[in-house]
């Protein structure tokens, strides 16, 4: 099965997605400060990314394979939790993304999210 890859966009072009996003009325405030956090730092000089509305997929790859080598971060408002999943790219499974499930899902509470993503990228050695 051959996966559909799609181009980053400029952490600029993210961080004005979540804004326009947050003035429609979908609070997305916690993903834009991740973003901003990423693009404050180093690591936007190493991540590359693009959104899906609510979904921020992130990897070290300029070209995108969703589920390959990906972290999908959400913040879920209804529950007022993140929720991480990690596609590294070996385990089938038909009935998930692309055919693969994947190998790391945690899921924290709102104040913890930039923390744990940081230590996710240092673990993950991106």
């Amino acid at each position: 099965m051959h996966n559909q890859t799609y181009k980053a966009h400029s952490w600029s072009s993210i961080e004005s997605c979540y804004k326009n996003l947050i003035e429609s009325g979908w609070d997305q405030q916690p993903i834009l400060d991740l973003v901003r956090h990423i693009m404050n730092s180093e690591l936007s000089k190493k991540l590359y990314a693009y959104t899906s509305l609510n979904t921020l997929v992130i990897t070290i790859y300029e070209d995108i394979d969703r589920s390959t080598e990906c972290l999908h971060v959400e913040f879920d408002k209804s529950l007022n939790v993140w929720k991480f999943n990690y596609y590294g790219g070996n385990t089938y499974d038909s009935n998930t993304l692309n055919g693969k499930q994947p190998e790391f899902k945690r899921i924290y509470n709102r104040d913890n999210g930039i923390e744990k993503f940081d230590q996710f990228i240092k673990w993950i050695k991106w």
